[in-house]
């Protein structure tokens, strides 16, 4: 049985899984249970997930992101789909999932991919996203 529904607590080891496959770290299944719940009790994210026969096969996390100097929007905050899954249509599953509550939100939807990521910014534009700014991410450590 496939379905899409919010993230629970209890699929974060399936969670962890599918974001090994991109390089995403969550570190211990506690920290990442942890990192989870408090997405879950936000009134701010939203984590879906894909599922096949109870088993975790992707998830998109969205935020709505708040700026002082322009309107509020919703942001994907990171999408993976299960290796042996992909070209399968889950991710674009997902991220019409996000389309869809972004435009039931009156929210404007977006993603930031890394321009080295071209297949993943083929696939944004295959869903109907544009291209708006190219920009650099600076960072301090905070060690």
């Amino acid at each position: 049985m496939i379905e899409i529904r919010e993230a629970l607590a209890e699929d974060i080891e399936g969670i962890n899984m599918v974001s090994a496959y991109l390089g995403y770290s969550l570190s211990s299944i506690e920290v990442a249970t942890t990192r989870l719940e408090e997405i879950i009790a936000s009134d701010s994210d939203h984590v879906w997930v894909y599922l096949d026969d109870n088993t975790v096969k992707g998830w998109l996390h969205l935020f709505v992101a708040l700026r002082l100097a322009s309107p509020k929007f919703a942001e994907i905050g990171g999408l993976a789909v299960d290796e042996s899954s992909r070209r399968k249509g889950i991710g674009g599953k997902l991220v019409r999932e996000a389309i869809q509550w972004s435009k039931a939100n009156s929210l404007p939807l977006r993603v930031r991919c890394n321009t080295d990521r071209e297949q993943a910014n083929c696939f944004y534009k295959s869903l109907g996203f544009i291209n708006k700014k190219t920009q650099k991410v600076h960072e301090i450590s905070s060690s």
